[in-house]
């Protein structure tokens, strides 16, 4: 419902009112009070994109309205996105879920991951917080299905400058607990190392976990008739049900 300045009323002078003038609730801040509406107080609320609105104290401050109706209006323009963005028919793409859970993990306490994001101060970018199109406009499409949203500075938020479209192996490079080894008289993460050495990375790393000295780990061939006859094992294996 839309609101006129003409409507605004002088606040009531009970001190159990709360006063909402001049707040900002996501994309709305308070102009003034409107008076009662089905037992809650309305106000007047001027969007971010210029238009007026009518909303309950209740909605402004659980946060169940977040703009004049732009920000749904956006979200159903996303739905159709051609680089990249949710469509009708795949039910939502993965450059849209990758957007949906760096907001969840940064702002969701109730997400698996949060206590690693947002309950450790990392936050997004306030103009892509509920704007998939700034975020996409921002750091563009997503090159392939095996490409996620990487942070380049690890300990940093989720903004400009500070995103990139990466691969699980440029995102392995970038991780703060990396291991430097010598390779070929030069220094190198494990990752790099395993891949000039032509052994997967994979099986370097459990190799290293087992107490294997990096010489060693990068050079032995990989024994590939013990691996298929631990492969037919496990597959023959009687269930248990």
């Amino acid at each position: 419902m839309e609101g006129h300045m003409s409507d605004i009323l002088s606040i009531p002078s009970s001190k159990r009112f709360k006063d909402l003038t001049g707040k900002k609730f996501h994309r709305l801040t308070v102009v003034g009070y409107l008076g009662r509406r089905c037992h809650s107080s309305a106000w007047l609320c001027k969007c971010d994109c210029g238009a007026n609105s009518e909303v309950s104290a209740g909605a402004l401050q659980k946060g169940s309205i977040k703009s004049c109706g732009c920000f749904q209006r956006e979200r159903m323009a996303a739905l159709t996105y051609k680089h990249g963005g949710r469509s009708r028919v795949t039910g939502g793409s993965s450059a849209w879920k990758a957007w949906e859970g760096m907001r969840s993990r940064c702002a969701d306490p109730s997400n698996k991951d949060w206590k690693w994001y947002g309950g450790k101060g990392i936050k997004v970018h306030s103009s892509w917080m509920d704007d998939f199109d700034q975020f996409i406009r921002h750091i563009g499409p997503k090159p392939t299905e095996k490409h996620t949203l990487d942070r380049i500075d690890r300990n940093g938020n989720y903004e400009p400058g500070n995103v990139r479209w990466a691969t699980w192996t440029e995102q392995a490079r970038n991780r703060s607990n990396n291991r430097i080894v010598e390779f070929k008289g030069q220094s190198m993460v494990l990752i790099e190392a395993a891949e000039l050495s032509g052994i997967p990375y994979k099986t370097v790393k459990m190799r290293v976990a087992k107490g294997w000295d990096t010489d060693r780990a990068l050079t032995q061939p990989v024994d590939k008739r013990k691996s298929n006859v631990a492969r037919r094992s496990y597959i023959r294996r009687p269930s248990c049900d």
